[in-house]
C-alpha cells in the first residue's frame, strides 16, 4: 500500500465516522489532552492522519475537502509531508484557521472538535467565529480519530519520575509554592488549576520521561493554601517520590480529577485558571464546581522563563559540555574523506552529545538538511529522505540536548568543501544579524519584538529576510521552546534579567539552501549613566565555520566580535579536546 493511498483511507474513514454521527467538518489538533507543543507518539493523531510532523497544526477535515493550517516554519515542509492527499495548506499568518470559520469558508453547517484538546481559549475563539457565520460548533468529550485508529496505550512512566535536587533548580518546592501562594492572594483567588504539565514539573521540582525531548512527567495540580493535589497514574511511583509527596501532597489519578474537584467543599472559592493552558473539558467542570473564575496568566510560565542565578551558573556548564561535543564534531566532519549522508550527521553529532554523564537526552530530533533540504526550516532526515553530502554542499545543523544543568540548542551551518560564493556572502549577511542581537543593550520594559527587529535589520537593509522568529525562549531541563515571551515580531512580553533564548536569524531559499546561525543567550543587567539597562550574554560555545565568513563584508567591530567569541570558545572547551581537536582548532581561529 502506497504512503498517500494509507493516508487516504484513514481520511476516508473519518469521512464515514462523520457521516454517521452527521457532522460537517472536523477539526484535529496537533496538540493532544495534555496541551502541550509536544506529544507522545500514541497522540500525535494529526501526523497519523495525515503524515505531517510538524509541531503545529490544525486540519480541518469536511465530507469533501481538506484544509490544513500550519506556520512560516512548516511552509514547505507541510506540503511534502502531505503530497497527494489533496489537501490545502494555509500559512496562519496570512489566514488563521479562526478567520477561516468566521469567513466560513467551509461552507457546512456545523464544526465538531474535541475538547479535551482544545485550550479554552482557542475554543472562545473559534465559538465566536462560529457566531459571524451562523456555524454550529459541536464540542465532543471523545475523539473522533481513536475511533479508527486501533493502537495499544502506552501508560505513564511514572518509574522514571525523578527529584531534581536543589543544587540543580535552586529553589525548593517550598519556596516556590510560596511565591504561587503569593501571587493568589494577590489576585484574591483561593485555589488555582495548574493543567500544563511543565508548569507542575517545575513547581514540584520533578522530572520524567513522558515525553521523547522534554523530560517531564505528565501531571495537573491543584493548589490552595489549604490542600495541594497533583493528578498522574501513580502507581510505579519510587519510595523517595512517594515519601516526598506524602508529608505535603495528595497523590491522585487522572480518572480523580473530575471527582475531586465535585467533592471539595469549594462552593464559596474563587479559582484561577489560564484560558491558554486549560482545556475547554476542564474549564466546563471547574465553572460548575467553583463559586467564581478568575481568569489569569499561569503566573508559573513567568516563574520559570527567568532562571536564578543558580539555574544560570548551571547553564553555562551544560553549554561547556554541548559546546565540546559539537566542536568534536566539527573537527571529525572537517576532516572525512568519505561520503557521509544526512543520518550519518544525525548519528554521529548524538552519539557524541551522549557521551557526557550528564546527559538526560536530546532536546528535539535532530535537524540535518544538506543543500535544499537545508531550506526546510525544520527538516528531520530519515531512511526515504536521507539525502548524501554532496562536494560544495552546506549543511544546516541544528541539535540540541537535556541535562540536570540545563537545556541546549544550537546551530551551525557549515561547508562541505569549498564553498559556493552565493554561500560565503549569504552566511556572512545572517552572521552580522546574529551579532546585532548578540550586541544588543536595551532598558527595562523593551520586549522581545525590539530584538526581532535589531536582528532583521541587517538583512532588510540588502532585501532579505527569514519567516521563522529570530528566538525563543528555553527551559531549565525542560521544553526547549518555553513561553511565555519569545524574540519575533509580534511578542509584547517585556524582557527581564535571567531569561534565556535563542537568536537565530537565518536565510533560506527553496530547493537550493538554507542558512541558520543560533546560540542560547541570556539577559543580565548592565548599569549605564547611572541607569539600569540590560545586555547580552552568549552561552554558547562552538565555533563558526570561518570558511564561510566573507570577512570584509564584516565592519571592524563585527570581525573583533566573532576573533574573542573563538577566543572564548577555546579557553572553555580545549581542555576537553584531543591535541588533533585542539591543534585544528588553533588554526581554524588563526584565519580570523
Amino acid at each position: 500500500m502506497s504512503k498517500i493511498n494509507k493516508y487516504s483511507q484513514k481520511i476516508e474513514a473519518l469521512r464515514a465516522l462523520m457521516l454517521k454521527k452527521k457532522i460537517d467538518s472536523y477539526l484535529v489538533s496537533h496538540e493532544d489532552e495534555h496541551l502541550l507543543e509536544n506529544s507522545s507518539e500514541n497522540f500525535q493523531r494529526l501526523k497519523w492522519l495525515t503524515g505531517f510532523t510538524g509541531s503545529a497544526g490544525y486540519l480541518i477535515v469536511t465530507l469533501n475537502n481538506l484544509y490544513l493550517f500550519v506556520d512560516s516554519r512548516y511552509s514547505i515542509q507541510s506540503k511534502i509531508e502531505t503530497k497527494g492527499l489533496k489537501i490545502k495548506i494555509f500559512n496562519v499568518a496570512k489566514l488563521d484557521y479562526e478567520k477561516f470559520i468566521k469567513l466560513n469558508k467551509l461552507k457546512t453547517a456545523n464544526i465538531a472538535l474535541d475538547c479535551k484538546t482544545i485550550s479554552y481559549k482557542l475554543f472562545l475563539s473559534y465559538e465566536n467565529a462560529a457566531q459571524h457565520s451562523k456555524l454550529k460548533i459541536i464540542s465532543l468529550k471523545n475523539n473522533l480519530v481513536d475511533f479508527i485508529w486501533n493502537r495499544s496505550m502506552k501508560t505513564q512512566n511514572t518509574n522514571k519520575i525523578f527529584m531534581l535536587e536543589q543544587k540543580y533548580c535552586g529553589l525548593s518546592f517550598e519556596e516556590k509554592l510560596k511565591k504561587l501562594l503569593m501571587f493568589l492572594k494577590n489576585k484574591n483567588a483561593d485555589t488555582i488549576f495548574i493543567q500544563n504539565s511543565e508548569s507542575v514539573s517545575w513547581l514540584f521540582n520533578i522530572r520524567g520521561a513522558d515525553l521523547l525531548y522534554t523530560p517531564i512527567t505528565f501531571a495537573y495540580s491543584l493548589i490552595s493554601k489549604k490542600y495541594i493535589y497533583i493528578f498522574l497514574e501513580n502507581s510505579k511511583l519510587s519510595k523517595k517520590i512517594v515519601n516526598f509527596f506524602s508529608k505535603k501532597i495528595k497523590i491522585l489519578r487522572f480518572s480523580e480529577i473530575e471527582e475531586t474537584l465535585k467533592k471539595i467543599n469549594n462552593k464559596e472559592d474563587k479559582i484561577l485558571i489560564d484560558t491558554k493552558t486549560t482545556s475547554k473539558y476542564y474549564h466546563d467542570i471547574i465553572k460548575k464546581s467553583y463559586k467564581e473564575i478568575i481568569y489569569d496568566n499561569d503566573p508559573i510560565l513567568t516563574f520559570k522563563a527567568i532562571k536564578n542565578n543558580i539555574e544560570i551558573k548551571n547553564i553555562v556548564k551544560a553549554h561547556i559540555f554541548d559546546g565540546v561535543a559539537l566542536t568534536k564534531f566539527i573537527y571529525w566532519l572537517k576532516n572525512f574523506n568519505s561520503v557521509l549522508t544526512e543520518l550519518d550527521i544525525v548519528n554521529k553529532i548524538d552519539a557524541l552529545r551522549s557521551q557526557n554523564k550528564n546527559f538526560l537526552c536530546k532536546s528535539f530530533p535532530t535537524i540535518a538538511g544538506s543543500g535544499k533540504n537545508g531550506a526546510i526550516v525544520h527538516y528531520i532526515p530519515n531512511k526515504i529522505t536521507n539525502r548524501k553530502l554532496n562536494k560544495n554542499d552546506i549543511l544546516l545543523l541544528d541539535s540540541g540536548g537535556q541535562y540536570k544543568l540545563g537545556t541546549t540548542d544550537v546551530t551551525r551551518t557549515l561547508s562541505i568543501g569549498k564553498p559556493e560564493e552565493n554561500h560565503t556572502v549569504s552566511y556572512t549577511q545572517v552572521l552580522k544579524s546574529h551579532i546585532k542581537l548578540s550586541n544588543a543593550i536595551f532598558p527595562e520594559g523593551i520586549s522581545g519584538a525590539y530584538l526581532d527587529y535589531l536582528a532583521r535589520s541587517k538583512l532588510w537593509e540588502i532585501g532579505k529576510d527569514y519567516a521563522h522568529g529570530t528566538g525563543h525562549g528555553v527551559g531549565y531541563c525542560l521544553n526547549v521552546h518555553e513561553g511565555p515571551f519569545s524574540i519575533s515580531k509580534n511578542s509584547n512580553i517585556a524582557l527581564k534579567e535571567g531569561m534565556v533564548f535563542s537568536n537565530e536569524p537565518g536565510y533560506y531559499i527553496e530547493n537550493k539552501f538554507g542558512i541558520r546561525i543560533e546560540n542560547l543567550v541570556t539577559i543580565k543587567k548592565k548599569i549605564l549613566n547611572k541607569k539600569d539597562f540590560f545586555k547580552i550574554e552568549t552561552l554558547t560555545l562552538a565555533p563558526y565555520d570561518i570558511d564561510l565568513i566573507k570577512k570584509n563584508l564584516l565592519t571592524k567591530s563585527e570581525l573583533l566580535w566573532v576573533k574573542n567569541y573563538h577566543k572564548r570558545v577555546f579557553k572553555e572547551i580545549s581542555p576537553y579536546l584531543t591535541k588533533n581537536e585542539n591543534d585544528w582548532l588553533i588554526k581554524e581561529i588563526k584565519k580570523l
